[in-house]
């Protein structure tokens, strides 16, 4: 069984329908939404639903908290405005069966905006996690629980835990990309901008490779919803 796990925070506008697009999926999984303490109607709705835990603030500690819970050999990390097509699910096992030495893995990265911009940011994104196969959030984490277990989970930090896992994943065995696509949210370029958000993601990344601390890092990154 695959078990999703999806956090959260004040995403009211978008928790349908991301519960909705899961439901179309195929095969067997469970959802399991992780709410960092919403002030809006994010876990309302969500509670109808399904399930819905509560843990402390933080995407890395949300995450973690969500794994505890889950039953599944697989987990699926999903944020909350990415969208999938019916047969991903059948794509992560695709890809991790027959081949132990396969610890995880992300999707082919699109962005919801068909501009031409915006399908050569998603282009050169893909491009660029497709040869370092790491891989950030909004590409769709997924891992084995026995691999993740064995790491100990994310470190909680306040960014680049997505970065960091990978990093230490690919440790123990490959990470791949499934053959399918995730769509992912452009909200955060089109409030910021696309060169703004472009060259702070890139300086992000780049400075958390040479040692600067997440902490540090986080103080210059801004929630969008």
């Amino acid at each position: 069984m695959i078990s999703i796990v999806m956090p959260t925070l004040n995403e009211e506008r978008n928790i349908e329908g991301a519960i909705q697009n899961v439901s179309t999926l195929k095969g067997d999984f469970e959802l399991i939404v992780v709410d960092g303490g919403s002030t809006d109607k994010t876990v309302e709705i969500a509670g109808n639903h399904g399930t819905v835990i509560v843990s402390d603030k933080g995407r890395a500690k949300q995450m973690n908290a969500g794994a505890r819970r889950a039953k599944g050999d697989i987990l699926f990390f999903l944020h909350a405005d990415c969208r999938l097509s019916p047969h991903a699910l059948s794509e992560i096992e695709r890809s991790l069966n027959g081949n132990k030495e396969i610890v995880g893995g992300a999707f082919k990265f699109h962005l919801d905006d068909d501009s031409l911009l915006f399908k050569l940011l998603a282009f050169f994104s893909d491009f660029r996690a497709g040869i370092s196969k790491t891989f950030t959030g909004d590409f769709g984490l997924f891992v084995r629980r026995s691999a993740f277990d064995k790491i100990g989970g994310f470190n909680e930090i306040e960014l680049m835990e997505d970065v960091d896992i990978c990093r230490r994943l690919k440790k123990e065995g490959k990470l791949v990309q499934a053959n399918a696509k995730i769509i992912s949210s452009s909200r955060r370029f089109k409030k910021e901008g696309v060169l703004k958000t472009w060259t702070h993601m890139l300086v992000n990344r780049s400075l958390y490779s040479i040692g600067t601390s997440p902490t540090r890092l986080s103080k210059f990154y801004k929630e969008v919803r």
